[in-house]
Parts: structure tokens; sequence; C-alpha cells
């Protein structure tokens, strides 16, 4: 049985949509300039302090993407048959997924893998390339392994959850299905602040350590079962009035709930903690901040908004566009040597307005660039007694004002630094010493990166090989490792000063004639980067590497924190007279570093 169709056009959920990918624009910005975290570029600017609000920010953004999304197909199912919807779900979807990766987001892949110095530059020779599927060396971009990327285009996984809610109706809607729906609209007070985490923390817990986050769609299962449940609460929450007005009640609830998590979450990081237990909190944080979310969203942005037509039809313009004019922009404004203020200020309103002009300017416009942006095709219809000099005053009325505030807004943005702007340092001068690798680094081929991730395909430069030094940059520095030219890039220590940075690397003295004197076990592991009880700190610098100091900012502390890549961290712990204790982390990455 299907319910009544619901004349009312629930504003809110809309308005939260267009938050929600506005959002997502200004958390991609700070990507650049988040000191410590892996992106397709990184700014000389990059501050370590980003690290805490994008951590808060990072644990929900996209769960409330796909929570939004499932409330949307909630409503879209009262009035479309499931087949008819994934055919025109994959129109929406698909058709701006290939066009995205063929055209818009190939300029990203392009000045990741010029910056990573294994892509020439030439923009035409690399796309010849990139549409012919590489093949690329290992590690030039993300994706670069499949030939092109969709970086931050997530359409697959929304189309598959959408498909498969879709097809599933027969069950979902089965008495099993409907009592299952029942129990979850009838959770009221702490019930509904607590029970729906559950879910997500055994997934974190039983999940995340075995399948970290991988994006490629067919291995991504930890975050397939965490997206897809919170999808499936929205496609559950989406039309049931009681829980919408429940959410609103215990909305204050909500937002005390998720702060205290996150103050609890942040502090068992600082303490260290075991990762599995600080796994709870974060848990119980991105679930109780989508409540407060949907809660103050309910109370104060369910009506009809002047701009919310005018934002429904940019959305998806504006998200496909969005990664592609930051990465832009950050490479034309590098060689100006804007300082820290200006150039995020700039960056930031240059993107807004670049993505108003050309989908208000060109693809709202132009008819076959739509549906390639996921937007309809325009339909020309005259409404019955209705002038359309009317319709279009009344349809343009919205969109005016936030054209008039976007340029506004760039506009004062810009023109308070285009006329004076702050020198940035240029490449410092350096001894070009000669010495030692003073630790065992991983290199992609021509580089290697202070965060020394053990990812599939690099080689292993042995601690003591012989180095020299041959030129500084900002963020890297050049070398000649035993005949092997070699970039040495500080992507995660920038609080180091560039010559300090490369003088931790290069030594004088090898410290393969500290290493012969060391018991075999000892050696063993360090040949094979592992840890042991016993080793002392510098045999586990000599084994791993120097952990980065955006996260280690004292090799003093009681604990170094590693990463075997972008989501597996594991810690060293040490006694108080610096001798190895323990190594903790999920079972999987301590069977690679810890020495049996």
């Amino acid at each position: 049985m299907t319910p009544p169709h619901q004349s009312h056009r629930r504003h809110d959920i809309d308005a939260l949509r267009a938050f929600a990918f506005l959002l997502l624009i200004v958390y991609h910005l700070a990507m650049y300039y988040v000191a410590g975290w892996p992106w397709h570029l990184k700014s000389p600017h990059a501050a370590e302090w980003l690290h805490w609000p994008m951590l808060a920010v990072n644990i929900w953004r996209m769960d409330l993407v796909f929570l939004v999304s499932g409330v949307a197909l909630g409503f879209l199912l009262r009035r479309q048959a499931p087949l008819r919807l994934i055919g025109h779900r994959a129109l929406r979807l698909l058709l701006p997924l290939a066009f995205g990766m063929a055209v818009i987001v190939c300029y990203q892949a392009y000045a990741e893998g010029v910056a990573n110095g294994l892509v020439a530059p030439g923009f035409s020779a690399f796309m010849r390339r990139y549409l012919t599927l590489g093949p690329w060396p290992k590690g030039a971009f993300a994706g670069s392994d499949f030939g092109m990327t969709w970086n931050h285009l997530w359409y697959p996984y929304l189309f598959v959850y959408t498909a498969f809610v879709a097809l599933l109706q027969p069950v979902l809607c089965s008495p099993a299905g409907r009592r299952a729906h029942a129990v979850f609209v009838g959770l009221r007070g702490w019930r509904l602040l607590l029970l729906p985490a559950l879910a997500p923390m055994l997934f974190m817990l039983a999940l995340g350590p075995l399948y970290p986050p991988t994006h490629d769609l067919i291995n991504d299962w930890y975050l397939h079962a965490l997206y897809f449940t919170v999808f499936l609460y929205g496609y559950w929450i989406g039309t049931d009035e009681g829980l919408w007005r429940e959410l609103a009640r215990v909305r204050g609830w909500a937002l005390g709930s998720a702060l205290a998590c996150l103050g609890i979450f942040f502090a068992m990081r600082l303490a260290g903690a075991d990762v599995w237990l600080v796994r709870v909190p974060r848990a119980l944080y991105l679930w109780t901040a989508l409540a407060a979310i949907l809660g103050f969203a309910h109370r104060h942005l369910d009506r009809p908004w002047p701009w919310l037509a005018w934002a429904n039809a940019s959305v998806y313009p504006w998200y496909v566009l969005h990664q592609t004019l930051i990465i832009a922009g950050a490479v034309a404004l590098a060689p100006l040597r804007l300082g820290p203020v200006a150039e995020p200020a700039i960056l930031l309103a240059a993107t807004l307005l670049s993505c108003w002009l050309l989908t208000d300017g060109l693809i709202r416009r132009v008819g076959w660039l739509r549906p390639l942006f996921g937007l309809a095709r325009a339909r020309i219809r005259r409404a019955a007694g209705r002038p359309a000099a009317a319709r279009t005053q009344q349809h343009s009325s919205g969109s005016s004002m936030f054209q008039r505030f976007a340029l506004a807004a760039a506009v004062a943005a810009i023109l308070p630094f285009t006329a004076a702007q702050a020198q940035r340092p240029g490449a410092p001068d350096g001894p070009m010493i000669s010495g030692y690798l003073c630790c065992n680094m991983r290199s992609y081929g021509k580089q290697i990166s202070d965060i020394n991730y053990a990812d599939e395909g690099t080689t292993v430069v042995a601690v003591g090989t012989p180095a020299r030094i041959t030129g500084y940059e900002r963020q890297w520095f050049d070398l000649d490792l035993d005949g092997r030219p070699q970039r040495l890039k500080n992507d995660y220590s920038r609080d180091i000063p560039p010559i300090a940075f490369a003088q931790r690397y290069v030594v004088g003295d090898d410290p393969r004639l500290k290493l012969a004197g060391y018991p075999e076990k000892t050696r063993a592991a360090i040949a094979a980067m592992k840890v042991a009880p016993g080793m002392t700190r510098t045999q586990v610098l000599m084994a791993l590497g120097y952990p980065v100091s955006s996260e280690n900012p004292s090799l003093d502390a009681p604990v170094w924190r590693y990463w075997l890549d972008t989501w597996t961290e594991f810690q060293v712990q040490f006694d108080p007279a610096g001798v190895v204790k323990a190594i903790s982390g999920d079972p999987a990455p301590l069977a690679r570093v810890a020495m049996p």
C-alpha cells in the first residue's frame, strides 16, 4: 500500500541538501590548507590547527550527503515505480559521472601528477594518455592505477545505493520490512539518540580495521556498510512526520550529546588511547551530530525560501565543478605568493564566483549541457492563464538575490588583496651536504614522502644508503641516493624549516656502523621495517623513519604515531627510558609492522 501523496514540499530537505553541498565546497578548499592530511595539492600555508575542525566535520560530512539522499529517495519512491526511478537516476548520476571523469576531473589528476613529479607538464599530451587509461607511474595521482579517476564525484556509490533500495522494495514493503521501519521511526527520546549509532559503531569496530577505505567502489566494504546504513536511515526517516517532530524536539539534546562525544573523542586521541576505544565516541558523535542537524533543519528551514528554487537547480553543477575550480585556482594563485589569509579568501571567492558564472551563465542555458551536469532538459511550456513574463519574474526573483550576493562577496574578498600581495619566501639556500640516509624510506620511483606510506608498488631505500643533497625547495629537497635522483617531500612536517628537515634525513655518520653492533633480532626488524619491544628510539627511526611532526610535535613523547596508508594508523609506545614497550593498533596493520 502506497501512502497518500503529500502536497506540502519539504523545504527543509531541499535547503539542507544545498547547505550540505556548500559545506563540501568549503571542506574541499580547506583540504588544500590542512597540514598532515593528504590531498591532490597542498598549500605552503598548510596549518596544523585546521586538523581539529576538519576532523570534526570529516566524521559526518559524507554521511550527511547520503542521509539526505536517502530522505529524498523516500519521497521519490512515493510517486515513481522502482525501475522507472532507477532509469531516471542513472541518467541524472551516471551521465554526469562519465562526463565529469573525462572532461572536468581530469585537470585535478594532471595538476596532482605534475606536483608529484610523475607526470610531465603539458595538458594536451596528458589528456591523450588519460583518455586511453594510461598507464601511469605508481602513485601519479589518485586513481592512477585504474587510468582515470572520479575523485570527488561520489555518484557511483549514490547510484548503487539508490538502485539497491529501489530493487529491495518487495522486501522493504513486506510485513517484516514494515515492522523494521516501524521500530526505527518509533524511536523516541534517548533511544533515538543512541540505538541508531550502534550499527555505525559495529562497522567501525569490526569492518574498519579489516577494510580500510579505498574509494574504489568494489572493495570499499567498510564505507559501504557505513554509508548504506545512513542512506537507509534517511529512506526510513523521509516521510514519517512523527519522527521528524521528535528530531526537532530533541535537537538540543542531540547537539549537546554530539559536542560531548566530540570532546571525549578528541581527548582520547590526544591521550593516545587505543584506536578501537576511540571509535566508540566517534560513532556516537556521528549519529548525534546527524540527528542534531536534521532536527534544527526541520525546525528552522522548512519554509519557501526565495533562493531555494535557484539553489536546487544549481546543486549538481556546482558539485561537479567545484573541486576542479579549487585546484585550478590554487595553481593560478601559487605564483602570486599571497599570504595565508589573502590566498584562501580569494580562492574561496573565485571558486564560488566561477561556479555561479558557469552554472547560471552557461550550463543552465545550453540544452545539451544540462544533462551532462545532472540537470533535466529544459521544458518550455506555457501555464494556462499565466503570462510568461510573470513566470520568469517569479523564477528569477530568488536567484537574483543570491547572484548579487555572490558577486558582492567575491568583489569584497578580492579587492583588498589584489593591489598589494604579500611576498612568499623563495627557495632556501642550503648546504649541499653528502652523507647517508638516516632511515628506511619508501620511494614511489622518483620521490619519497615524509609520511612513508607502505603503498603497493613502492620500493624501500635502505637505511645507510649514500646520499647527497642537490637542491632545496620550500616543500622538498632533491638528493642523489647512491646514483638515483630522488625528491624527498615535506608533506606533513611543515613546521620544520627546509634545511633542518633535509638534515634529518641526510646524516654525516653512516648508521650502518651502529646497525652492525645491534642484536641480530634488532637488525632483522630494522631491515624488515618492523618494530619490536626493547628497541630504542634511534632504532625505531632507522626502521620506520621519522614520525611526521604534524601529529608528533615532540620526539620525546611517550607515543609515536605512524600510518601505513591514509586511514591505517599504528602507535609505538615507549617507557620512560625511551625503550619500546608496546606497539598498538588494529590487528591487520600490526601484523605488518610488529616483529613477532
